[in-house]
């Protein structure tokens, strides 16, 4: 399966085109991530992420914020 950049996995209608797309496994890659994150810190890490993006506003920061890790460098990591 292809990898995609995280920030082509934005929005409902880009989740959709590649979740049917037969190229792509976006549920392994989407488990595959949160599992490398969990992996790097701790299973307390996604509600960090959570808080983060609600203090921010912005998912982004709020993920780079909590992890010190900027999104776009994180497809294919694991």
């Amino acid at each position: 399966a292809k990898i995609l950049p995280i920030k082509q996995l934005s929005t409902y209608t880009q989740w959709d085109h590649y979740r049917t797309n037969p190229e792509y496994d976006i549920y392994l890659q989407s488990y595959l991530t949160i599992r490398y994150l969990i992996k790097k810190n701790d299973n307390e890490i996604i509600n960090e992420i959570l808080i983060q993006t609600q203090i921010k506003g912005d998912f982004d920061e709020g993920f780079k914020s909590a992890t010190g890790m900027d999104i776009n460098n994180l497809s294919g990591i694991y």
